[in-house]
């Protein structure tokens, strides 16, 4: 039986041949450490000194390599996002030093349905199994992703800035340098519900996100239509009564749908950090919502038995 043919990668091979070049060791000994043949070395080392940088260009579908470099590193959902139709929002949001970046790289990470399901959210985020799985293991891993992806577009020639998943433009401020929301619905990795959350058909709006933002002219997805219909229980659970249920437009400012004042202030709570509930995320609108288990009809969360089910209303 003849063995399947291994295909690799130009960003393996560029870092192949880098290693060749400065590590110190002999040829041998990379191609044994990388576990490719040596000859294999031979032939791209001499594709890269008569191209150069240009070495490999053929090789492959970017967005595909690079979604599955994001995926070998933890990712569940890659995508790319066109910028340019939006561009003068990114900028208002972000000032003028995101005017270069034309493009998105936007990764995403699904959430333990088991951490939300059981979440307590009266609990403050240095208490609550909710916030730790957020803040300390999820956000992590993204923001490691985001740095990985633009070192290699880096080491390509474009420019690339990761965008942390959760850092505010100024202390007290409640807006992000850049909408990780809105590039993931661009990219088609969902859309954003009445929640103001991104919501993907894999793990409804239970994700993290984190962007890299590019100069990479790179072939983008398409956008999802809203697919939320009539339901409205992100509406009914907000216990600060700060979602509006208005559909995502992406004319319309976010204070159309969310009330952030309303969210942070709730969010924040009175007093101190141990009398705070839930801490940094409230997660109500994101854990009742019925995408999460597509599977079951009728689904809804322990919190919301009892109660009258959200439908449109677009207070």
């Amino acid at each position: 039986m003849s063995s399947k043919r291994r295909s690799y990668t130009r960003e393996f091979k560029m870092e192949a041949v880098r290693q060749v070049r400065a590590s110190g060791r002999s040829q041998r000994e990379v191609a044994g450490a990388l576990g490719v043949p040596e000859s294999n070395l031979t032939r791209w080392k001499k594709k890269y000194v008569e191209n150069g940088d240009d070495a490999f260009s053929g090789d492959g579908n970017l967005p595909r390599e690079l979604a599955s470099i994001a995926w070998s590193l933890g990712a569940d959902l890659f995508g790319v996002a066109d910028l340019r139709p939006v561009h003068a929002v990114v900028v208002n949001q972000g000032s003028q030093r995101l005017k270069p970046f034309t493009h998105a790289m936007v990764a995403a990470v699904g959430l333990s349905d088991t951490v939300v399901d059981y979440a307590d959210f009266e609990l403050p985020v240095d208490n609550s199994l909710y916030g730790w799985h957020l803040y300390q293991a999820v956000s992590p891993r993204l923001d490691a992703i985001a740095w990985h992806l633009a070192s290699i577009m880096e080491r390509r020639g474009y420019s690339a800035l990761p965008i942390p998943t959760s850092q505010c433009r100024t202390p007290g401020d409640r807006k992000a340098i850049f909408s990780h929301k809105l590039a993931a619905h661009l990219a088609g990795l969902g859309w954003i519900g009445k929640s103001s959350l991104l919501v993907t058909q894999a793990f409804g709006p239970r994700v993290r996100l984190v962007s890299v933002l590019t100069d990479c002219p790179l072939e983008a997805g398409e956008r999802l239509d809203d697919r939320c219909g009539e339901c409205e229980e992100c509406v009914a659970a907000c216990p600060a009564q700060a979602l509006t249920g208005v559909e995502f437009n992406d004319e319309e400012g976010r204070d159309v749908r969310l009330n952030v004042e309303l969210c942070g202030s709730y969010r924040d709570g009175p007093g101190t950090q141990s009398s705070r509930r839930g801490g940094h995320v409230c997660g109500l609108c994101l854990a009742v919502c019925p995408r999460a288990y597509p599977e079951q009809p009728g689904w809804r969360h322990p919190v919301m038995k009892g109660r009258s089910r959200g439908v449109t209303g677009n207070r």
